[in-house]
């Protein structure tokens, strides 16, 4: 009896050819499937508005990010490094000028009603630490 066998391999052999595409030719298709459909989902960060990006960001605090100013009995948190180094780098009763000014909201009337000073002093003091402080930052911008 004569046997086919060549003919049988080689017809075994392109169905497998032929089974192996399928399944690569679908694999692409789901490939392609998924992509579209995160694409669809997807969002640039470049176009989103700063809005959005804040809600979407975090941010870690820690206690050894803020300086503190204690000042009669009251506790002033300074969060930026530089700033803080220039308010340290005044006098005392500058500081206190300036801290209850930016950081407490105090009018001049009150501080100086705090500091028992004229209300004028307080103006022109808070001008010339403005400068100060104003130099201080150019001075020690790159740091």
């Amino acid at each position: 009896m004569v046997t086919n066998e060549p003919v049988q391999e080689r017809r075994i052999q392109r169905q497998f050819d032929s089974f192996c595409k399928t399944v690569l030719r679908n694999a692409v298709r789901d490939i392609y499937r998924e992509i579209s459909r995160q694409n669809k989902n997807l969002i640039v960060l470049s176009a989103l508005t700063q809005n959005k990006l804040n809600q979407l960001s975090m941010y870690d605090n820690y206690v050894t990010d803020v300086y503190h100013f204690y000042f009669h009995g009251r506790t002033i948190k300074v969060k930026d490094f530089l700033i803080s180094n220039a308010i340290q780098s005044l006098q005392q009763s500058n500081q206190l000028i300036i801290l209850f000014f930016f950081f407490l909201d105090m009018s001049d009337t009150e501080i100086a009603n705090e500091l028992e000073i004229a209300r004028g002093t307080v103006y022109y003091q808070k001008q010339k630490v403005l400068e100060r402080i104003k130099n201080y930052l150019k001075e020690h911008a790159d740091e």
